[in-house]
């Protein structure tokens, strides 16, 4: 028991001793000055070293950043002067310049969206189509629903002929993302349209077009633009009932009132027409001139002429009966010399082919003059509404066979045969 118990003790002895001889565990000496000052020395030369290299490596890193910078400073200056140049030859239709700027500008900028869509309009412009087609579509498959690329493809493929892809992309553009103040860009695309839509006859599409943007749009200078389309997409009644709200409006508006009348004629209502015809004439002035002042006067002139020999329903029984008997009369006499001139042959039908049909007509309508009084009177007109019918539809049958067989009439067989053509709006 006393060996085991002394057994430790001489293991604490021995490993003290161990320890004793071990360097890492020996008591460092202490340094002189001068080795301290030594230390100190080597110290400031390796952290000036350090600094020194930090101080050059961010010199470098700055002259880099410099040099980097400035040179996308010059690519992007260069970029934008030649999209300058590119879009002032766009300005001045010079395509092929336009062509060869974009394209320097895109090769100092790029992936720039802008660009890019000058440079495929530019192409579309200069003829090139099927590179501008492959440009135009890349960008599409980008921005499927962006509207200025869309409007872009729509004009390309409208002028390669493909009326169906022309329509699509129309109607995307107008649906489409803008940038800016979209509902503008929308109406301008939708005015388009319609134009395209004019060109390629298709009238009712192109009013259903106008119909929205005049809904779109009710300010006085967008529904007279309207209107104006829809006489050209041949739609007068839609037209003239847009002139004729406009032309309510204060203050009054000379073109709104032009446009009244001019409808009003083109529809055979020629009483309005008489009416807003004289208002525009007498409102115009060097401010506000007429749109066309020749063909108002003419046109004035013929509702007015139209006017005073109209048998209306609404004017007294007599005054109306007395015009009865005077178309009577003149369309006995227009009768008369077509027959005469066609049995002399000094008139020639104007159509050669249907010749026989008119010279059958023309027999058909002498055995109704022949059948018709030789003299008709107001008194016996009077006591016979039957007899007024059939001497006014004899008198409007003549105007319009006399016209296909001896040409247009003049002076009051003119204005016979408008109220023939349409004796029911006239007073409208």
């Amino acid at each position: 028991m006393a060996a085991l118990r002394a057994a430790p003790r001489r293991l604490g002895l021995e490993g003290k001793a161990a320890l004793r001889t071990i360097p890492f565990f020996r008591a460092s000496t202490p340094l002189t000055p001068a080795e301290r000052l030594a230390k100190r020395h080597l110290i400031f030369k390796d952290t000036l070293a350090l600094l020194s290299i930090f101080a050059a490596t961010c010199v470098l890193a700055l002259l880099t950043w410099l040099i980097f910078r400035s040179y996308s400073q010059h690519q992007s200056d260069a970029a934008a002067r030649w999209k300058r140049r590119g879009e002032d030859a766009l300005r001045h239709n010079n395509a092929q310049a336009a062509v060869y700027d974009l394209r320097t500008a895109l090769g100092y900028g790029q992936d720039d969206r802008t660009t890019e869509v000058e440079l495929a309009g530019a192409l579309a412009q200069a003829g090139q189509l099927q590179e501008a087609a492959v440009y135009f579509n890349t960008l599409w498959e980008k921005e499927p629903g962006d509207g200025e690329i869309n409007l872009q493809l729509a004009r390309l493929v409208a002028r390669q002929g493909q009326a169906a892809a022309a329509l699509e992309h129309y109607h995307a553009a107008i649906y489409g993302v803008w940038e800016g103040d979209g509902a503008i860009r929308r109406r301008q695309v939708r005015l388009e349209l319609v134009r395209y839509l004019i060109q390629e006859k298709k009238f009712g599409d192109a009013r259903d077009e106008l119909l929205i943007a005049a809904g779109n749009d009710t300010t006085t200078p967008g529904l007279l633009e309207v209107a104006g389309m829809l006489a050209e997409a041949h739609a007068p009644a839609d037209a003239l009932h847009i002139y004729h709200e406009v032309a309510g409006r204060r203050p009054v508006v000379v073109q709104a009132l032009e446009g009244t009348g001019q409808m009003a004629f083109a529809l055979a209502r020629y009483r309005t027409a008489r009416t807003y015809l004289d208002r525009a004439l007498n409102a115009s002035s060097a401010a506000h001139p007429l749109m066309d002042r020749a063909l108002v006067e003419k046109n004035l002139r013929i509702a007015n002429a139209v006017m005073a020999i109209y048998p209306s329903p609404e004017l007294p029984q007599r005054e109306r009966l007395v015009r009865v008997v005077r178309a009577y009369n003149v369309a006995r006499k227009r009768y008369t010399a077509c027959a005469n001139g066609a049995a002399g042959q000094n008139s020639t039908p104007q159509n050669g082919s249907t010749q026989i049909q008119n010279n059958d007509q023309m027999a058909a309508l002498g055995n109704r003059w022949q059948s018709a009084r030789p003299r008709l009177t107001v008194a016996a007109l009077v006591d016979s509404a039957q007899l007024e019918q059939a001497t006014t539809q004899l008198v409007y049958d003549t105007e319009q066979v006399t016209e296909r067989v001896c040409g247009e009439p003049t002076g009051e067989d003119d204005g016979l045969l408008r109220i023939a053509a349409s004796p029911d709006t006239i007073d409208q």
